[in-house]
């Protein structure tokens, strides 16, 4: 039974291998707004110490959500600007 479902799904792909999309690469700064910090955050150092700062970093808007219930205090959105 497993052998008939292979066969079945291979059959429905035809014979053309999906297409791989070309990777994309992205800045320090790019990273950290995606992370949801201040465009004009300052991070410090190299471009490979800069990603491992965004990257170990906890983003802003996550801990925000995370404290505001803790600290009694409703998260507004707008104190999470993120102009570019």
């Amino acid at each position: 039974m497993h052998l008939d479902r292979r066969a079945h799904l291979t059959a429905d792909r035809g014979t053309d291998p999906p297409a791989v999309p070309e990777p994309i690469r992205i800045t320090a700064h790019e990273a950290g707004l995606l992370q949801t910090f201040p465009a004009h955050y300052p991070w410090a150092g190299n471009k490979g110490q800069q990603f491992c700062q965004i990257g170990n970093a906890v983003p802003p808007l996550l801990a925000g959500h995370l404290l505001a219930p803790h600290l009694g205090v409703t998260l507004d959105p707008d104190d999470f600007t993120l102009a570019a």
